[in-house]
């Protein structure tokens, strides 16, 4: 966008316009505008694209959703009760009791099929 807008910094520099007028002056402040705002998106698409590599790095390291997207069963799924989610847990988490039975949108609890820590009868704590 900042390329898009320097070009219109250009354009308006190259017409033949009194640069006194009060119309000449309007559109320099617009094109002005134009490169403050594209500047600041720019600044918030580098952004996002760090955070979701952040996200997804946070993901893999504590294996809490599957993002392989395979069917051969490797993964997990529980819909949460109260808000509908569908949360995704490696069995490897389930067996290690380090899948947190909580629901990774709303926090509530989750009754995981196979999870020691969801077993009304075990003690641990996660």
């Amino acid at each position: 966008m900042q390329e898009k807008a320097a070009f219109l910094k250009g354009f308006i520099k190259g017409l033949s316009m009194d640069a006194n007028s009060d119309c000449s002056k309007a559109i320099k402040e617009i094109v002005s505008c134009i490169a403050d705002i594209a500047e600041e998106v720019d600044g918030l698409r580098e952004r996002a694209d760090y955070l979701v590599e952040e996200i997804f790095d946070i993901r893999e390291a504590l294996k809490l959703e599957c993002d392989c997207e395979c069917d051969d069963g490797c993964c997990c799924s529980v819909k949460c009760e109260k808000c509908g989610t569908e949360n995704h847990f490696s069995h490897e988490s389930i067996e290690n009791c380090s899948c947190n039975c909580k629901c990774q949108n709303c926090g509530s609890d989750l009754n995981i099929d196979g999870c020691n820590c969801c077993d009304e009868s075990c003690n641990h704590e996660s």
